[in-house]
């Protein structure tokens, strides 16, 4: 039991590590920002306090007890753009630092369905590209098609 939790780090960071104020401990962070940054991938809790996906860490736990974070509910939806934002940047930058590090190539990208398609493009296009400027094109595209279909399945469900 137990482990590493982000979401609970990220509270005790903002809300009891960080010491920039004479009259409290943390930063002067919204109920909505703190919010967010608790539940970013959803609620946390059953409608019966249980938590979905195992106990909730206590920090969060102790937290909610204060300041209720509704841990049964989804976050705003600002939260969740940023947090699907957040998981946009982490994907594309993830591939980018594999290209940099040499643990990927992108030869091994083409095995790689959404990669592998926007390098064909990004290829056709600019056949004599150098492979740092194609890796370069290849993040550039792919925040673009995730974005693009991130506001295209948001519109879809609006239109439910």
């Amino acid at each position: 039991m137990g482990g590493f939790d982000h979401n609970a780090q990220s509270l005790r960071i903002v809300t009891r590590i960080e010491r920039r104020y004479a009259e409290f401990e943390g930063l002067n962070l919204s109920w909505e920002t703190l919010e967010g940054l608790v539940k970013h991938n959803g609620p946390l809790t059953d409608g019966e306090g249980r938590g979905l996906a195992g106990p909730v860490p206590a920090t969060i736990v102790n937290f909610s007890e204060l300041f209720d974070l509704e841990l049964d509910r989804f976050a705003s939806v600002e939260a969740q753009a940023a947090a699907i934002a957040d998981d946009i940047a982490y994907n594309t930058h993830d591939i980018d630092d594999g290209l940099r590090a040499g643990l990927l190539s992108l030869g091994m990208l083409d095995a790689v369905p959404l990669p592998a398609g926007i390098l064909a493009a990004v290829r056709a296009k600019y056949p004599r590209l150098d492979d740092v400027r194609t890796g370069h094109e290849l993040m550039r595209r792919q925040i673009t098609a995730m974005v693009e279909d991130v506001i295209g399945t948001a519109r879809a469900i609006s239109m439910r």
